[in-house]
């Protein structure tokens, strides 16, 4: 709260500003409006999430494509040039 340096009281005035972060770091974020952002990347592990117009790129710590894990995934169409099973011995098609 700034205040005058006048000996009159008068009344004082809130002060508000904005402030840019370059690099801002959270534990825990919430939002009443979201967040926009052109990419997120991790604290501990740098793999990065980058927000295109066809959907997300996920690269891993070294900014190669990375691997996205998931109890399920539910999609309409998958376009690949392979597939293999979880298991090592599970062969590829």
């Amino acid at each position: 709260m700034a205040t005058s340096r006048t000996p009159h009281q008068e009344p004082g005035y809130f002060l508000t500003t904005t402030v840019h972060l370059r690099h801002p770091e959270f534990d825990s974020a919430t939002s009443t409006h979201g967040v926009r952002t052109p990419w997120v990347e991790g604290t501990a592990d740098k793999g990065r999430i980058t927000f295109t117009t066809q959907g997300v790129q996920v690269h891993d710590d070294s900014h190669t494509p990375g691997t996205v894990s998931a109890a399920k995934a539910e999609v309409d169409g998958v376009s690949t040039t392979w597939v293999r099973g979880r298991a090592d011995g599970a062969g590829w098609i």
